[in-house]
């Protein structure tokens, strides 16, 4: 089995950044381009992720929900927050190599940028038992001040679980 750890690009925050998160679920029976699929459709990431409101392409006539490279879309967080963001790294998942989807965005408050935060998820390769893990890391330039308290693992962690319960029940 490929293990291979997330590594944002050089230029981009990291994990000595202010704030750092990661967690990874294993998951079993469901095939890697099915979880990517799944990941790359923004219509659902407000199922997935308790801290999305509404997510949607930057562009209003893109009508097709899917992440691609260099695309860019913006949600709205449970905060009231919107964040910009764009697609920085896209390599779907094969035999021998993990999945691999990054974005960097900005936090907005109205008009005013608060933070830029990187986003990562790797969907892994199956061992010879089928089993195979999926991962995903974020990070943060800057601490916002006043805002709300979030174990950002632990919405990591969930929004991977959601995606491989979706995963198993919609293809």
């Amino acid at each position: 089995m490929i293990t291979d750890k997330i590594k944002f690009k050089p230029g981009f925050a990291k994990e000595d950044s202010k704030i750092y998160s990661s967690a990874g679920v294993e998951v079993r029976g469901v095939a890697p381009d099915r979880l990517w699929r799944n990941l790359c459709n923004i219509s659902i990431w407000n199922r997935l992720n308790p801290m999305i409101v509404d997510i949607q392409p930057l562009d209003s006539a893109d009508t097709d929900p899917h992440l691609y490279d260099k695309m860019q879309f913006n949600y709205t967080l449970d905060c009231g927050k919107r964040v910009v963001a764009q697609v920085i790294f896209f390599q779907p998942p094969k035999d021998d190599r993990p999945g691999r989807l990054a974005y960097q965005g900005t936090v907005m408050d109205g008009d005013r940028e608060l933070d830029e935060i990187v986003d990562e998820f790797m969907i892994g390769v199956p061992d010879h038992k089928g089993v195979l893990t999926a991962d995903a890391a974020m990070s943060s330039r800057n601490e916002i001040p006043d805002a709300p308290v979030k174990d950002y693992g632990a919405c990591l962690e969930t929004m991977l679980s959601n995606l491989t319960e979706w995963s198993e029940k919609h293809d």
